[in-house]
Order: C-alpha cells, then sequence, then structure tokens
C-alpha cells in the first residue's frame, strides 16, 4: 500500500492532544509494527522517533520507546515509518509530510538507487553502513557463508550499548577501531590492550570485542577468500586438481610433509606438517569486489566513458609451478566469464578479464616468458638476432670498422615477431620443473628454456606486447654503470683489464691496449676519452655534494657522495632516475671532450623524455633516432663490456610506449613501494608468510569498508602536507612588521595589478593619463601610471557616484599596515622559503621562476630567488606576495649550445618591481656550475597536486594560474 495515501495528521497532536484516544491508538498501532520489524531483523532493539531522540537512540524496551512518545511526541516529518520496516514512496509521502512542490518531490528521488538485492529504494546519502551489508551480500552464498552474514548484519543493529546513539553499533565501532589499528601498525597486542581499556570505559553490558580475535571475528564476512595450497619442497607441482591426493611428488618423491625426528625412523604417522605452502588469494571475488562498491566501480567505468581522448630460494624457471591458481582464475575470466553487479551502472555484466601485460625487472622478465636473459641472444623483442642493427642501411656508420667492433655491419634491423611466430617457436618444448630434476651437461644453445604457462591464455599470442621492459630498472642499471665507468669505481666499472685484453684479441683500438712493462710486469691502461683526471672526479662530486634540491624532489643526493673515496654509494632506483634525467648532464659539463659529454648528455635527454608522461606521439618517431645514433656513438667511446643487455634495451622503449602507452603506467615504482608494505605486516618472523596473508586480508576487509564510513581516508596512503593548502598558508618563521611606505605602495599595486575587479580602472587610468600628456611616450605613460595609480584608484573608489561591489572596495582602501611575513609558506603544491631560511635548510625552497604573459608579445620568462614572504590583510581576504631579488633578463640570463639555461644570480634587475603573486610563481632550483663559477643552471621543480583539494587536471590548474583571479569573499580572512 501507498504510505503517501495513509491520514497519520494524528502523529503531530499538541501537548494536551497526546493524551486523546486517537494518539494513544495511533502510537500503539505504531509499536505494533515496529515489533514486528524487530522482530523479522531479528534484533533486540529498536530505533526510538522522539522529538527528541529522532531515530538516533536505540532501546531494547518498547516500553522505553512508548514513553518518549506519549511524552515527546513523533519527530518531525516521520510519516513514513523507514526505520521501523515501511518503504519510502518514490512519489508522494515526502510531499505529505512536508507540503512540498512537485519540483523537490523530484530532487529527493534521485537522491535514492535502486537495491541490486531487492525491488525498495536505498537511501545513498544516509546509512552507509547499510550500503556496505547490501554490496557485500551474495545471493549465491552458502549456508555457512549465509549464517556469518546474517551474523553481521546482526551486528549492524546491535548497539554499543543501551541507549547510546544509532550510529553506533557493534558493527561501526569495530570498524572505526580496526581502521584505526590498520592505518596506525598497532600490533594485535597494543589493540587488545587499547580493547581492554575501552570496554572498562564503557557501560557493564556493552558489546565491545573483547580481543584483537574477536574484533576480527565480527568482520570475517567482509574477508574474501584465501586458498592454501601444498607444494612440493622442489617447486615440481602443487598439490591440487590431479595432485590433490598425493602424498608425495610423482616428479622428484619428495614428502608433501615435514617428517619429524624420533626414534622409531619407521612410523610414517609422525608427519609434521606440509613442506611448502603457496598462499593464493582468488582473483575473481576481488575483481567482483571493486564492482561490489559504486565509488570504485565509477572509477573502473572512468577509462571506458569519461577518458578524454587524447635469491637462491626463489621459484626461478619454476615460477610457472606456482602461477597455476592464477591462470585457472584468468582463463575462467576469459573464456566464460563471471556474472557480476555493478553498483554504480546499476546492472549485471558479464565481466571478463584480460591480462595485458607483466611488469616485472629483467630477471623476472626471463622467468615468466621462458626466454633465456643471457649472452647473444638476451634481449627479450631482438630473440635471435640481438645486435646493433637498427641505423638506416645506407648509414655510413655501418661500413666503418676501425671505430667499433672491426667488422661491417651490412645486416637490416630483425623484424618484430608476431606472437603467432613466437608461440610457433616455444609450442613444443616439454617442460620439466624442480630443483633436483637432472639437467644436461651440455650448455644449453636454445633460447628458450621452457615453454611459459601464459601461452595457455587464447589471447596471449594476439597481444603485440606481452612481457614489458621495466623503465625504473633499465635507469637505475644504465646510471650506475655511467658512473662507474667515469669515476672508475671498483667493481662497478666497464672499463678494467679483461676488458682491454679483449680490444687486444679483436686488434682493434690499439691506442686503449694494455700495455705491460717488460722489467716490472706490471700493467699500464692507457687513458680512454672517458676517463677522467683525480682533479675532474673532485669536481663532478663536489658539484654533487653542493646541489640541493626542493622538498619532495629526491633524496638528498649529497648523502650518496664519498669525496674521500672518490665515488657514489648506496643510491636506491628514484636517486638513479633523478640523476640520469636531471642531474648527471649538469654535472659533467667541462670535465669531458665535448663528444663524450654531448653523447651522455643526449642518453641522458632520452631517459628523461621517454618517462614523461604526457608525450606527442609525433615525437616517438625522433625519439628513436636519437637513442639508435647515441648508442652507436656511445660504442665509438666506450669499451665493448659497457654494452650489457640493459644497455641494449632502451632501443625497445620507444616501440613499447608507442603500443602500450606513458612508461609510467608499466613501471614498477608502486609495486616495489607495495612489497615494503606487504614486508611491514610481519609480526611473526617464524612465519612471515602467514603474518603477510593475516594482515594484507584484514587490511582488504577494512579498506573495502573505508567508502562507506564517514571518513574515507585510504588506509596506507599518507595524506599529502598540501591538503587544504593549495590557496596558500604560512608554515614558518611568522613575524609582523610596518614596512616603509615605498615597500607598502609596491606591494599593493603589485595585488592590484593582477586582479580581475581592477582590469577596468586601469585601462581607464592609463586612458586619462595618455589624454592629458599628449606626445609622450609608452615608457613615461606606464611609469607616471604606475606612480600615481594607487592614490587615484582610492579617491576614484571612495568619490565614485556608482557603487562598486566590496571586494573593488577593500582594495582601494589598501591592506593593514602591519603586515605578516613568513620564512616557509605553502602554496600551489610547492614549499617556498626564504633565502635567509634556505641557508638553514638542506633543502632549495627559494628559487623562482614566473612567465609573464604579455599581448602581442607573448611570454617573457624571469628568474629569481625570495627575500620575503608578505601576507597583505584586506580585512575579508589575504593576498601573499613574494618579493624577490629578480634576475637581470638581459645581462644575467643565456642558453648555452647545449640547451641549458644559465644565470648570473648577481646581475640584479627589476629592484623597483620587486613584489609577484605567491600564486603565479613556479619553483624551480640552480645548480651551480662548476665550469663557470659565476653561473647557475636552471633545472625544473616538480609538485603532486591532482587528488588534492579536488584537483584533476594538472594542465588546467596552471592554466587557470595565469588567468587573473577574482576575488571570493566568501573565504574567511
Amino acid at each position: 500500500m501507498d504510505q503517501s495515501t495513509i491520514d497519520r495528521s494524528w502523529m503531530y497532536a499538541k501537548n494536551l492532544e497526546r493524551h486523546s484516544t486517537e494518539y494513544r491508538k495511533g502510537v500503539i498501532n505504531f509499536m505494533n509494527a515496529a515489533e514486528e520489524d524487530r522482530i523479522r531483523r531479528n534484533s533486540d532493539y529498536m530505533c526510538c522517533p522522539c522529538a527528541d531522540c529522532k531515530n538516533e537512540n536505540m532501546f531494547d524496551s518498547g516500553e522505553d520507546v512508548h514513553g518518549h512518545l506519549i511524552q515527546r511526541g513523533f519527530m518531525e516529518g516521520y510519516t513514513c515509518w523507514v526505520k521501523h520496516g515501511e518503504q519510502e514512496s518514490g512519489s508522494g509521502a515526502a510531499a505529505d509530510r512536508s507540503g512540498a512542490h512537485n519540483q523537490e518531490d523530484e530532487n529527493e528521488h534521485d537522491m535514492f538507487i535502486p537495491s541490486p538485492l531487492g525491488g525498495e529504494m536505498v537511501d545513498v546519502d544516509h546509512d552507509l553502513l547499510q550500503d556496505m551489508l547490501r554490496d557485500v551480500e551474495d545471493p549465491a552464498q552458502n549456508e555457512r557463508d549465509g549464517m556469518k552474514f546474517s551474523r553481521l548484519v546482526s551486528d549492524s543493529e546491535t548497539p554499543l550499548y543501551a541507549g547510546c546513539k544509532a550510529k553506533h553499533t557493534k558493527l561501526s565501532v569495530t570498524l572505526d577501531l580496526m581502521k584505526l589499528k590498520a592505518s596506525s601498525g598497532w600490533t594485535d597486542k597494543s589493540f587488545t590492550d587499547l580493547l581492554g581499556i575501552l570496554k572498562a570505559m564503557l557501560p557493564v553490558e556493552n558489546t565491545l570485542p573483547e580481543t584483537t580475535y574477536e574484533a576480527k571475528q565480527v568482520l570475517c564476512p567482509l574477508g574474501l577468500e584465501v586458498r592454501r595450497i601444498h607444494a612440493c619442497p622442489n617447486d615440481c607441482i602443487l598439490y591440487h586438481k590431479q595432485y590433490s591426493d598425493l602424498d608425495a611428488c610423482p616428479i622428484c618423491k619428495a614428502s608433501l610433509y615435514k617428517r619429524k625426528k624420533s626414534a622409531d625412523e619407521g612410523n610414517k604417522s609422525k608427519r609434521g606438517g606440509p613442506a611448502k605452502v603457496v598462499w593464493y588469494l582468488p582473483i575473481i571475488d576481488r575483481f567482483k569486489r571493486i564492482f561490489a562498491n559504486p565509488n570504485e566501480a565509477k572509477l573502473v567505468h572512468w577509462h571506458a566513458t569519461e577518458r578524454r581522448n587524447d635469491g637462491p630460494r626463489q621459484p626461478g624457471n619454476d615460477i610457472d609451478v606456482f602461477l597455476e591458481p592464477v591462470i585457472d582464475d584468468l582463463e575462467i575470466l576469459w573464456k566464460e566469464g563471471v556474472e557480476t553487479w555493478d553498483a554504480y551502472g546499476q546492472e549485471n555484466f558479464k565481466l571478463r578479464v584480460l591480462l595485458f601485460c607483466t611488469i616485472n625487472d629483467y630477471p623476472a622478465l626471463g622467468n615468466l616468458s621462458g626466454q633465456t636473459i643471457k649472452g647473444k641472444k638476451a634481449c627479450s623483442d631482438c630473440k635471435e638476432h640481438t645486435r646493433s642493427r637498427w641505423l638506416p642501411l645506407r648509414h655510413t656508420f655501418r661500413r666503418k670498422k676501425k671505430i667499433f667492433n672491426g667488422k661491417r655491419e651490412l645486416q637490416p634491423a630483425p623484424k618484430d615477431l608476431s606472437g603467432d611466430e613466437v608461440h610457433n617457436m616455444v609450442k613444443d618444448i616439454s617442460n620439466e620443473f624442480g630443483k633436483k630434476r637432472k639437467r644436461s651437461k651440455t650448455k644449453e644453445k636454445g633460447m628458450w628454456k621452457k615453454k611459459s604457462i601464459f601461452w595457455r591464455l587464447p589471447y596471449w599470442k594476439d597481444l603485440d606486447v606481452r612481457h614489458c621492459i621495466d623503465l625504473m630498472h633499465v635507469e637505475k642499471n644504465v646510471c650506475e654503470s655511467l658512473v662507474g665507468l667515469m669515476l672508475n669505481i671498483p667493481g662497478k666499472t666497464k672499463d678494467g683489464l679483461n676488458a682491454r685484453l679483449d680490444l687486444q684479441d679483436m686488434n682493434i683500438r690499439r691506442e686503449l691496449q694494455p700495455i705491460r712493462d717488460a722489467e716490472t710486469g706490471k700493467v699500464y691502461l692507457p687513458p680512454a676519452c672517458h676517463t677522467l683526471s683525480k682533479d675532474e672526479k673532485i669536481a663532478m662530486l663536489s658539484c654533487l655534494k653542493d646541489i640541493k634540491v626542493p622538498s619532495g624532489y629526491s633524496a638528498r643526493i649529497s648523502k650518496y657522495v664519498k669525496l674521500d673515496d672518490l665515488k657514489l654509494v648506496g643510491m636506491k632506483s628514484h636517486d638513479c632516475h633523478v640523476l640520469i634525467t636531471q642531474i648527471l648532464p649538469v654535472v659533467i659539463r667541462g670535465i669531458l671532450p665535448p663528444k663524450v659529454r654531448h653523447t651522455i648528455q643526449r642518453l641522458c635527454a632520452f631517459f628523461n623524455a621517454i618517462g614523461q608522461k604526457v608525450i606527442d606521439p609525433e615525437d616517438l618517431d625522433g625519439l628513436q633516432t636519437d637513442i639508435v645514433n647515441t648508442l652507436c656513438h656511445l660504442e665509438m667511446f666506450f669499451s665493448l663490456s659497457f654494452f650489457d643487455i640493459m644497455v641494449h634495451l632502451p632501443v625497445h622503449l620507444v616501440k613499447q610506449t608507442k603500443l602500450c602507452g606513458p612508461a609510467f603506467l608499466r613501471e614498477m615504482w608502486p609495486f616495489e613501494r607495495y612489497m615494503g608494505v606487504l614486508k611491514s605486516y610481519v609480526r611473526n618472523r617464524a612465519k612471515p608468510k602467514g603474518s603477510i596473508i593475516e594482515g594484507y586480508t584484514t587490511e582488504e576487509a577494512i579498506e573495502f569498508c573505508v567508502n562507506y564510513m564517514s571518513d574515507p581516508d585510504p588506509i596506507g596512503v599518507p595524506a599529502s602536507r598540501h591538503e587544504g593548502r593549495l590557496s596558500g598558508v604560512g608554515t614558518i618563521g611568522r613575524k609582523r612588521i610596518r614596512p616603509d611606505q615605498a615597500s607598502y605602495a609596491q606591494a599593493h599595486y603589485a595585488v592590484l595589478q593582477h586582479m580581475a575587479e581592477v582590469g577596468p580602472y586601469f585601462e581607464e587610468h592609463l586612458a586619462k593619463i595618455r589624454d592629458e600628456n599628449l606626445g609622450r611616450s609608452d615608457a613615461w605613460i606606464n611609469r607616471e601610471h604606475n606612480s600615481r595609480f594607487n592614490e587615484w584608484f582610492k579617491n576614484r573608489v571612495t568619490m565614485s557616484t556608482d557603487v562598486p561591489n566590496e571586494a573593488v572596495q577593500l582594495l582601494g582602501m589598501g591592506p593593514s599596515w602591519t603586515i605578516d611575513t613568513w620564512q616557509g609558506y605553502d602554496i600551489n603544491g610547492y614549499t617556498f622559503y626564504t633565502i635567509k631560511q634556505d641557508d638553514k635548510s638542506t633543502v632549495q625552497n627559494s628559487s623562482v621562476r614566473i612567465d609573464a604573459f604579455q599581448d602581442q608579445v607573448g611570454s617573457n620568462t624571469y628568474y629569481g630567488r625570495i627575500e620575503e614572504i608578505w601576507e597583505l590583510n584586506y580585512v575579508k581576504f589575504k593576498v601573499p606576495l613574494f618579493r624577490c631579488r629578480w634576475v637581470n633578463p638581459r645581462t644575467g640570463v643565456k642558453a648555452d649550445k647545449e640547451g641549458f639555461t644559465l644565470v648570473d644570480l648577481s646581475k640584479v634587475g627589476y629592484a623597483d618591481e620587486p613584489f609577484v603573486l605567491a600564486k603565479q610563481v613556479e619553483q624551480i632550483f640552480y645548480i651551480k656550475d662548476h665550469s663557470n663559477k659565476k653561473m647557475h643552471i636552471v633545472r625544473d621543480g616538480k609538485r603532486r597536486i591532482v587528488g588534492i583539494d579536488n584537483v584533476v587536471d594538472e594542465e588546467e590548474y596552471n592554466h587557470n594560474l595565469h588567468v587573473r583571479p577574482h576575488i571570493d569573499l566568501d573565504d574567511d580572512p
């Protein structure tokens, strides 16, 4: 029956009328309906809808609710008893209880969506916990799982204690506490101690779990399946499917179990636990869980609907044994699909999943693909033809023998093999897995070690790229080889005695072949063109030692420099990335022959370009030509031993970018970081794998609940320090000053000339000066305008007959003479310091650049450093300004032939215009040019603002910075 047709005007009787027969009879009918609903829900509690409780308090006694309703009456607008068993009508209920218009009914109706498990309407803005229960319920679950889910529903309705607010249920409080445990990394023991303290503080009849184990049992139905599969200790098989009933490996005969030592060796019953266990987290249920949450499902829809068009114990080659459960699920997800409910699209669909490619380092790529990654056939793309044959056929280098390896190269570049061609190469290979299988004593000559298990996937041979080359590891290995070669670091250099003897055996580059002293027997290695003298090494390392980068840019490079030993030690992957893309091209200036230096700089420029998040497809062919020529030039200068497989792999990066998109989407950065997260889950070091699974599955259940909680911050993802600070906030060194009149006028004028509200007044004042001073030059007009505008604008606003808006009035009055200054300021995702603060810190945050756009002229770029940070107070809003020491662009800025921008910080200009809006500057940093002590080289800073304060497009955000801002008086000053 439509609840909107029921007359419930009796519910809102006046105080004297609550004792009437009609009101009392209505309350009795309500209590009967509420009691039936409580029985149907199998709950001991019911919400109280009185005018004071408003369905926020729950009672285990119907008499308490009845008494409240007689004494206090019903809460306003509760004519449809949605908390007591009735369903919200989609048409007229809202109008009946509030007298709203039809348009309001439609808007309220839009707040509800159909439930995937029934026909009732579900409020998406309230009762988030009930939404979670609806999304996690599986109609196909078995009886045991159904009982767990029923218990979860009961816990969601059980109040923490009698009389508490309705939102504080056993489930909701447990979720909040478990989220805090996961995000803070508490141990189980400390969490149990906390639960004990909280339980003692609450009323006696509370339902809070007493231990961590009990808390996890509350969330048990939210967890997904974890399969524990026994494995052969020698990695031959998994004990599942056809091997599930065996007690010993059919290949190596090793026992499934660990044998316990005993006096009676013949007693086979004392067999202990399994020798090896594989923990598998089935992917099908986890894919379905993604679509069960409307927020997560919306993100999955984005790509299709909203994307803009523009060790010794490792498995090694036996990894296929452990991948078998994953491949089984992937086959099901592709061939058959899985019926899945899309909570965002509000429909059921057949979920199918395609494995796009694998992302791993190069040794793992060999283990997964089954291809040899050592020797002459080490390249995963070239296959049998791993040679330097990428130059055009008529290139002059192809016929030059002396400067290369002594041979002409006349063959064309190897052609790309299709998936079918590769499959034909491996289809007849038979696999034998296990550590104890008998291996052939003769060296394997083929390029394939096995037929990869991935060929079981029907679409695998149709993929253009099956295993991606990881740019992160390529950069790291090439960087370490370059640095080791130039600094001649023992154990790292590729130009040792053996490399020189190779030249002697090949009878090439006689000037570099080793020279043996006939008398002493000592061997002398002539210096190569890339060999650095001691002074050059000191100059290079000193430059690195003095580098200071902005906050959040990278680790301190200086801490890896060992001047006493003349080497770099301890660099991580990201340090190598920053070094080879940004810093190495600078620090080698002036210390190598130009041809060698320029070739290394071109290699660094390639890595910088191919690693960008946005790449113009039209530039890719040029990048391919550059990297081929660069590697050929390196062959002319470096020892042949330098050119291992890692130096060859950059040739294929452009092709993979064309086929798979920018490299940042398939690098190992996130996976390497996540390995550290998994390691942090280990609490029991005797059982590390079990600890990781326990920590992961618990956090997995909690993360599913996060989007349904009032505080949806993700677990394990640290909040950016710039959250809520993009518009600007002072951080350190606050001090109040009263400036001189000239500085005050300069700062105020800098604000006025950039505000959109003041633009018309600027045009009016300029026109007035031109009319009064006919024949004057534009330069004179501009100077006069700058000096007189502040006072004219103030008089114009205060004496105007037309009433300006409030923002213009406040700007005309000028800022307070008492000005807040700061030593540190966060704005636009950057952290800025003054020069004084920079000198005391290990970072460089005071260097800035601004692009000034002018009509019909284009843009001019200005470089400088921050001397002071001012915050002008205009009563209802504040404007941050930077007082900078600008470099004169005519005498202090130049670009050299190598493409670097150099500035002379001693050439100061624009002393009469020192102020600039803080919101319009970009952060950079300077590196001292050791080849010219007066100059500094400009390097761009970086920031990460996507996802902060609802920023979704950094390019659009940057564009808005160069538009004259409007004043928002709704912001607090």
